[in-house]
């Protein structure tokens, strides 16, 4: 495959869509080449490449500074080993991407938590996902902040019982987000906005079943207050993204 992508001719003139492309390029090649010999993967294929390129298209509209990019990355990290960095013994629900920000003080506080989903189909499959995935970022982020007050991340107990194994593993794990912490020279506690947001993205084009309505009209709560819900779309379509499959997965 090629080293710099060459953009879709479907994809035209548009630069936004063009940069998006450019930025999530690696790692829509790195998931057609582990699943083009996984045996029915196509569907698995297209929700993961929407998830990059939607990830992108958020990164790309919120402008971070280099501390918001830094910040983020440790949480993102921590959630995607959820299950170590907690303590679990199966995997939690995650979200796909956070938005990180900074009040006056320059204290990092996560506004938007945010899943992208293939249809809306998909995301009436797991009615519980948003409450269970706010409870998850907050476990991750009560112990981000027991790290950030330099509390010896042995003593940060597991949730569930492990082996020696997984508990050496999540140590090792603990110490690297520490490590980055004070790279990044993090000394203020990671907070919630107080105006956070649950943030479904889907493919342009995308309706609304009334079922869906209802489903997402179900209160998400963090330490009490509501958190607030919105449903936005994708410049790119699901035809887009099977175009940029079928692009990608056929240039040598």
């Amino acid at each position: 495959m090629e080293t710099n992508p060459e953009i879709p001719q479907h994809i035209g003139d548009n630069l936004t869509k063009q940069q998006i492309l450019e930025n999530s390029y690696p790692d829509i090649v790195n998931r057609i080449i582990k699943n083009s010999k996984i045996f029915g993967s196509e569907i698995n294929t297209f929700g993961m490449v929407f998830e990059d390129i939607a990830v992108q298209e958020r990164i790309l509209t919120r402008h971070e500074t280099e501390m918001q990019t830094g910040g983020r990355h440790i949480i993102e990290k921590s959630f995607r080993n959820a299950k170590k960095i907690i303590g679990l013994l199966h995997p939690p629900s995650t979200p796909d991407f956070v938005s990180v920000i900074f009040d006056p003080n320059g204290q990092l506080i996560i506004d938007e938590v945010v899943d992208m989903k293939s249809s809306y189909k998909a995301m009436q499959k797991k009615e519980g996902q948003p409450q269970n995935t706010i409870n998850v970022m907050a476990d991750i982020v009560d112990i981000i902040n027991q790290i950030i007050e330099r509390k010896d991340v042995e003593e940060i107990k597991p949730r569930d019982p492990s082996t020696p194994k997984f508990h050496e593993e999540r140590i090792k794990l603990l110490k690297e987000i520490k490590n980055e912490i004070v790279e990044l020279s993090i000394t203020s506690k990671i907070e919630f906005s107080d105006n956070l947001k649950y943030v479904v993205v889907l493919p342009d084009g995308e309706e609304k079943p009334s079922k869906f309505q209802e489903q997402i009209a179900k209160d998400i709560t963090l330490d009490g207050r509501t958190v607030k819900k919105e449903i936005v779309h994708s410049q790119f379509s699901k035809r887009d993204i099977h175009k940029i499959i079928d692009h990608y997965a056929e240039t040598p």
